[in-house]
């Protein structure tokens, strides 16, 4: 809940800027991080860095404030 706060409290301060501020989830990805989870994941790194890719890109008409995945945007 912090997290989500804090992305719409920024967004709102930086509105008038180029700047915009997402929270991105890249799902579940195939990562040697906790154990099993290469086998397990049904994303591999490449996938996952897909949105956050696309969210590090975004033109000035892009979004701010928003919790994205992969598919769009999703509800606080």
């Amino acid at each position: 809940m912090a997290l989500n706060g804090i992305t719409v409290a920024l967004a709102e301060h930086l509105e008038d800027t180029p700047i915009k501020v997402n929270a991105i989830c890249p799902g579940s990805v195939q990562t040697d991080l906790a154990p099993g989870n290469r086998q397990s994941a049904p994303s591999t790194p490449e996938e996952g860095s897909q949105i956050v890719v696309a969210m590090a890109t975004l033109g000035d008409d892009g979004p701010s404030g928003r919790f994205v995945d992969r598919q769009g945007t999703v509800a606080w």
